[in-house]
């Protein structure tokens, strides 16, 4: 009850054969064997394609370092590491980078009504953005922001990745990048209604 009405969620269905396949291939070796990353075991192409486990990283820093446009985040959970190089702070700093070059950058992040570690984490990193020349906000503590949203220019990544060590290094996550106009455009303007709130 609480995710459907206290929340921000970011969800869609996708009716495709193939990648419904594809997902259930994914659980299928989970339940067989789940300590163990899973490389992606087919490719796809078009609009619409499934990422699992670390393949997210490599498709969402890759789309960061190419971006022209914007760079818009929404996730639960963003975690910055003392050290500087797991996977969160690669695509910390390359959002730094995009802002840099014009891009426009923005963050959303949870701020909980009882989660007071979630909220050190995430507001340690909206300073770190706004040090930086980002525009980064919590969001409203009477609704939870569980929705993991990140647009880049003309795509959009939907799915369960928090943006953490073990959200990017560690734990098994499925999202899809969607580029489909429509599809997108909805959710430029969910995160503008949500930046607003």
């Amino acid at each position: 009850e609480m995710s459907l009405g206290y929340a921000n969620e970011a969800n869609v269905i996708i009716e495709d054969r193939e990648i419904a396949q594809y997902f259930q291939e994914y659980f299928n070796y989970l339940w067989k064997n789940s300590s163990k990353d899973i490389s992606p075991f087919k490719s796809f192409r078009g609009e619409i394609i499934p990422l699992i486990d670390r393949e997210y990283f490599d498709i969402v820093s890759t789309a960061m370092k190419k971006a022209k446009r914007r760079i818009l985040v929404m996730v639960y959970g963003f975690k910055l590491s003392s050290s500087g190089d797991t996977r969160a702070d690669i695509l910390a700093d390359e959002m730094i980078k995009a802002r840099k070059r014009g891009v426009e950058v923005k963050v959303i992040l949870e701020k909980s009504d009882f989660n007071e570690w979630l909220n050190r984490m995430n507001g340690k990193t909206i300073e770190y953005f706004k040090e930086n020349g980002i525009t980064a906000r919590l969001d409203n503590e009477d609704v939870i922001t569980h929705a993991k949203v990140v647009i880049i220019d003309d795509a959009v990544f939907l799915g369960s990745t928090n943006w953490s060590y073990g959200g990017l290094e560690l734990w098994h996550n499925s999202d899809i990048l969607i580029r489909n106009k429509k599809i997108v455009d909805f959710f430029v303007d969910y995160f503008k209604v949500l930046e607003l709130q």
